[in-house]
C-alpha cells in the first residue's frame, strides 16, 4: 500500500507542466485572487505556477517574458497595457505557437491601452485574434450575471446544469469566430432577454485558447468558477 501511495505521489508531482501567470488588474485584484487560486488548485496537480504581477501604476516591464516559450501555458489577466516591443513580441509568439492561452475578464482588452506611452507597443485585436471574440464594453456595473452551461465538455465536469449566479456584471462579447465552442452563456439578472457568451474555447491548428468574462474577486469564491478554471487548465494541458 505504501509503495502504491509513493508511486502515485511521484506521478502527481512529476507531471512537470508550467503555467506563467501575467496578472495584475487593479479593478478586480487579480494579482491577489489568481495566485491564491492557482496555489490552491493547480499546484497540488504538480503544475509549476510562475507569477508575473503587473502594477498598473508603473511602466510594464517583465524581462522574464523573453523565456516565455519554455512555458506550457499562459494565463492572462491584465487591463489595457502597452508593452515594450520585445515583450509583446514574446507574448505574440507564444500565442501564435498553438500552446494554451487562458484569459479572464479584462484579458479581452489586455493589450489595448487608451493612451499608449512613448515606446510602448499594443495589440488592439488580441481578443479577436487569439480568443476569437470581440469585447464591446459592458451592460453597466451593479446587476449580477446569471449563467448556464452549454452542451457537454470536460471543462464543464462537476459544475452542474442549474442556473449559476455570479457577481461580475455582464460583458458584451460579440462576433465569435466559427472556431469557438461556447461553454457558458449569461444574462443580466432581471433581464433574461439580454444574453451573451460568457466562456468559450477557441481551437484551431494554431490556437488553443480559453476566455471567460467572469473574474471578479467574488467569482473566485464561487465553486463553479474555480472548477471551470481548474477543469479547463488541466484539459488544455492534456491531463
Amino acid at each position: 500500500m505504501l509503495a502504491r501511495l509513493l508511486l502515485l505521489l511521484f506521478a502527481f508531482t512529476a507531471w512537470g507542466k508550467e503555467v506563467v501567470f501575467l496578472v495584475g488588474d487593479s479593478e478586480y485584484k487579480t494579482a491577489e485572487t489568481v495566485p491564491a487560486w492557482a496555489r490552491a488548485e493547480l499546484a497540488p496537480h504538480g503544475i509549476t505556477c510562475t507569477f508575473l504581477l503587473d502594477d498598473p501604476d508603473k511602466p510594464f516591464d517583465f524581462p522574464q517574458l523573453a523565456s516565455l516559450e519554455k512555458a506550457d501555458a499562459l494565463f492572462i489577466s491584465i487591463k489595457r497595457r502597452g508593452l515594450p516591443p520585445a515583450q509583446l513580441a514574446a507574448i505574440r509568439a507564444f500565442a501564435e505557437s498553438g500552446k494554451p492561452v487562458l484569459g479572464i475578464r479584462t484579458a479581452s482588452h489586455a493589450l489595448d491601452p487608451k493612451k499608449p506611452a512613448a515606446g510602448e507597443t499594443t495589440w488592439p485585436t488580441f481578443d479577436h485574434d487569439i480568443f476569437g471574440g470581440t469585447y464591446q464594453n459592458h451592460y453597466g456595473k451593479g446587476p449580477a450575471t446569471l449563467a448556464r452551461i452549454v452542451g457537454e465538455h470536460p471543462a464543464l465536469v462537476g459544475i452542474g446544469k442549474d442556473e449559476l449566479r455570479f457577481a461580475s456584471h455582464l460583458y458584451k462579447c460579440r462576433d465569435l469566430a466559427p472556431s469557438t465552442t461556447v461553454l457558458l452563456t449569461g444574462n443580466v439578472e432581471g433581464k433574461p432577454e439580454i444574453t451573451e457568451p460568457l466562456a468559450w474555447l477557441n481551437l484551431t491548428e494554431k490556437r488553443r485558447t480559453f476566455y471567460t468574462s467572469l473574474g471578479s474577486p467574488e467569482d473566485f469564491q464561487h465553486p463553479a468558477f474555480r472548477r471551470l478554471l481548474l477543469n479547463t487548465t488541466l484539459w488544455m494541458l492534456g491531463k
